[in-house]
């Protein structure tokens, strides 16, 4: 008996599909299948066409294709106990752990080996035969004669591919065949190895990008920081320490380092690699927030004129007649934090006692600012 076999991986190319006069359909659920990125059917769908396709004397298989690890069992004997009382007309499986599961506890659900066991002779559709599946299969680059061959020896059901994609050089390449396809880019988001090397190479720039152009930024800056603090003839500067900037490249190359760790381990689910973001790539930038601050921020003073040089908005200028208040605020705790808020009708200025130049900058203000506007100093 021959079955026309067809992808559904919405509701729309379910509906194609079947309308077209497939006698039978595949699709994948939200676990334990290897589309993960596609949109798939949700659970009250999937049992929605379970009925609709059974309806119309139609048959519909479940993909199951992933490798099972150890932490997913009880997981994945959940996800099989629920296929189990819905009743698919088989699952698509690669794992010989599935296998196994479904063989002592579910042994009503009928068992197809995926391609992606790679099986290429008789003898591999015999050993799965014995194993419980039914159906094999068979790897996408054998040809007809190839085919025939290997039907004319098993008592297996016997699947090709006549359309779609071709996943040729996993006979020899096996793992190697990742970074084969590397350089083809994002083609389609559904295939293979293409799809998650690529995908994680998208992840691995978001830790490596940024602390690369930090490192350049520090190393353009190096004489800046070098020289800034120094007293000036015409004036000084007022900054933040430079070991405030290197603790921060330290802490975000750190950060940068554990992610790309946390990358190259994980699965690839997009809920996964967010929490590893959110995570590793949250220390990552406040660490360049540190040393951005750092290279950046200063106050350079020359008499009463006052240049301001924020982190993320302009330069600019005041002069100490325009300060309208000015408070040295003292916290009363073990370490007599120490700090000065200057305010303008248009800024707040807050430079703190950690900073280099702090006393100078102290003393500069009791000199020129009149007592009136000044306060605790």
């Amino acid at each position: 008996m021959t079955e026309l076999l067809a992808p559904a991986g919405n509701i729309e190319a379910l509906d194609a599909a079947i309308g077209e006069g497939a006698d039978a359909v595949y699709m994948g659920l939200k676990s334990f299948n290897a589309r993960l990125r596609s949109s798939n059917f949700a659970w009250n769908q999937f049992e929605a066409a379970v009925q609709s396709v059974h309806r119309l004397g139609k048959k519909i298989y479940v993909t199951v294709n992933t490798v099972c690890e150890e932490n997913e069992t009880e997981r994945l004997y959940r996800f099989l106990s629920y296929l189990n009382k819905i009743g698919p007309d088989g699952i698509i499986v690669q794992d010989f752990g599935v296998i196994r599961m479904c063989q002592e506890f579910f042994p009503d659900l009928e068992l197809h080996a995926s391609t992606q066991m790679n099986v290429e002779s008789a003898a591999a559709a015999n050993l799965l035969c014995k194993q419980g599946v039914k159906r094999v299969v068979v790897a996408r680059e054998l040809g007809l004669e190839e085919i025939r061959a290997i039907k004319s020896k098993t008592n297996a059901e016997i699947e090709m591919f006549v359309h779609g994609a071709q996943k040729w050089l996993e006979r020899s390449y096996s793992g190697w065949g990742a970074f084969m396809v590397l350089p083809r880019g994002l083609k389609d988001t559904r295939r293979g190895c293409e799809n998650i090397v690529t995908y994680k190479a998208i992840w691995l720039a978001l830790y490596i990008v940024p602390v690369i152009a930090l490192a350049l930024c520090m190393l353009q800056k190096r004489k800046t920081l070098a020289k800034r603090c120094r007293r000036r003839k015409s004036g000084y500067v007022v900054c933040i320490p430079d070991f405030v900037a290197v603790l921060g490249t330290v802490f975000a190359a750190a950060a940068s380092l554990l992610g790309v760790y946390a990358v190259l381990t994980a699965s690839g689910q997009l809920s996964e690699m967010l929490v590893i973001y959110l995570i590793c790539g949250g220390g990552q930038w406040l660490g360049i927030y540190a040393a951005a601050l750092t290279i950046r921020w200063r106050i350079v003073v020359k008499g009463s004129e006052l240049t301001v040089y924020p982190l993320f908005s302009k330069i600019y200028q005041i002069n100490l007649c325009d300060v309208l208040s000015a408070k040295c605020q003292v916290k009363d705790n073990q370490t007599r934090s120490e700090r000065i808020v200057l305010r303008t009708s248009e800024h707040r200025i807050v430079i703190d006692k950690s900073m280099i130049a702090y006393n100078l900058f102290k003393a500069h203000l009791e000199r020129e600012l009149p007592k009136d506007i000044r306060e605790g100093f």
